[in-house]
């Protein structure tokens, strides 16, 4: 396969990004190295307010359209909303569009290189996942990833209810780790029994929001830190939202460790999603995973290298874990996610 880097300067079409942001100055970035020359910027018609991005006037999706209707849009942002969803499916059938892998954190882009440097890791992370479903999600992210093609991802997506039905949550003693403003807390507890939960998120304004969000439920703990492999002092990026991470400056704040935080107690389900820091926080919860043999739920889409680095470090920590991937409704790879529970 082809992957979408090559294939963009091969074709002869204007390139235009589609959105702006984060996504797409990484987007704009990796096109700038490939040499890949763009032509422009939209937002969708109704989104337009004079804005520039990076010398480019933003334009409507229908201004752009009617002065390329042979454009190349590149997607350069992420959503799970289902009525964004559709709008971009619409524009897929309408225009080429193609929303490129760019990583969330880290700068390994995964393209047709990097998929050949780590080939023998990719092939045994996938041995290690427990049923075609998820060797089936595995597949079609690896192939989205390389080519684009929004269609692999609308191919494997699953619902939430039935990803969370693989871990059976029945009595748990729960570990959310970037628990954001209670999301997960308050899904779960409408669906089992919380024993005791350890709620866990770095980032002071949602935080706070946690602590509201979920004062009506019992035995909550909360940890306004970081987690990771060693108990220190770390900086957080100060951004809005689920964005707050582990970085080289913004603000000081502890960092703890899983094992730290439960202090030899027992936990029953574990939920990494700690934007970019899985496999750091993941060893260290080495001790807890190793005697309780916690379910766990690992976000595996923040890193180019994560769908297949962190099968393969669950692995090497417990051999004992049947693994699972599950994909729900997003664009691009978000919410990517492995399911881990003890076999015995």
């Amino acid at each position: 396969m082809t992957d979408l880097w090559q294939n963009l300067k091969e074709r002869t079409e204007p390139v235009y990004l589609y959105g702006m942001g984060d996504g797409a100055d990484k987007i704009l970035d990796e096109c700038i190295r490939q040499g890949i020359k763009v032509s422009g910027v939209f937002a969708s018609d109704g989104f337009v307010r004079n804005q520039v991005f990076r010398g480019f006037t933003v334009e409507s999706y229908s201004s752009a359209k009617e002065k390329s209707p042979d454009m190349i849009a590149l997607l350069c942002f992420g959503t799970s909303l289902e009525n964004v969803i559709e709008s971009v499916r619409q524009k897929a059938e309408e225009i080429t569009l193609f929303a490129p892998s760019v990583p969330v954190y880290g700068e390994n882009v995964f393209n047709e290189d990097f998929y050949e440097k780590n080939i023998e890791k990719i092939n045994a992370a996938r041995s290690l996942f427990g049923d075609e479903k998820s060797r089936e999600v595995f597949d079609s992210v690896i192939n989205y990833r390389l080519s684009g093609d929004i269609n692999y991802l609308f191919s494997c997506q699953t619902d939430r209810k039935s990803n969370y039905e693989l871990l059976n949550p029945e009595n748990e003693i729960f570990v959310d780790l970037g628990a954001y403003r209670g999301d997960t807390v308050s899904e779960l507890e409408k669906i089992c029994r919380l024993k005791k939960v350890f709620a866990v998120e770095p980032d002071k304004r949602s935080f706070e929001k946690l602590k509201k969000n979920t004062e009506h439920i019992n035995n909550v703990l909360y940890f306004n830190c970081a987690v990771g492999e060693e108990e220190k002092t770390v900086f957080v990026s100060d951004k809005k939202g689920r964005g707050t991470s582990v970085s080289q400056s913004g603000k000081e704040i502890k960092q703890k460790t899983v094992d730290e935080i439960l202090d030899g107690e027992r936990a029953t389900f574990l939920k990494f999603d700690v934007e970019g820091n899985e496999k750091n926080a993941i060893l260290g919860a080495e001790k807890t995973i190793k005697q309780y043999r916690p379910k766990m739920k690992i976000a595996a889409y923040h890193r180019s290298e994560d769908i297949f680095s962190l099968p393969l470090l669950i692995n090497e920590i417990c051999g004992n874990y049947r693994l699972y991937l599950r994909h729900e409704p997003s664009l691009p790879d978000w919410d990517t996610d492995i399911f881990a529970i003890n076999e015995e």
